[in-house]
């Protein structure tokens, strides 16, 4: 049985890195993973935090994906998940808190969002860049 932070963590991974390679994944988790602890929150509070992760927002076309959930992508964000909730793997993110895919993202909003700062770039992993935010 998966406890219940790392359930919602695997939820979260899988709907947010599904299609990125497991090391996508890997940090994924570590960035939800990092604002519970720089911020002494748990996953759920992390995870469910108003438009902090897309696939939780009301209007988000990834939310579905936990309807159909496919083997392997469930497993390997599990896996990851684990890893990253009891530090048993590094850190791909580099410390990250936040991530986004800049692609996506300039094409649904036109620009990068204003905390967007190159500088602030810790690692660029399949489509998403990891950023070190205070």
């Amino acid at each position: 049985m998966i406890p219940n932070e790392v359930f919602w963590l695997t939820c979260t991974v899988y709907q947010e890195a599904q299609g990125e390679p497991k090391e996508g994944k890997l940090a994924v988790a570590y960035v939800i993973m990092n604002r519970c602890w720089t911020r002494n929150l748990r996953v759920p509070e992390v995870v469910f935090a108003p438009k902090q992760f897309s696939c939780w927002n009301e209007d988000s076309s990834t939310r579905l994906r936990l309807t159909s959930i496919v083997g392997y992508a469930w497993w390997e964000s599990a896996e990851v998940s684990d890893q990253a909730f009891n530090k048993t793997a590094l850190d791909p993110s580099l410390g990250a808190t936040h991530y986004l895919n800049e692609k996506v993202t300039k094409q649904m909003r036109g620009v990068l969002p204003s905390w967007f700062k190159e500088e602030k770039v810790t690692v660029r992993i399949g489509n998403h860049t990891f950023l070190l935010l205070n």
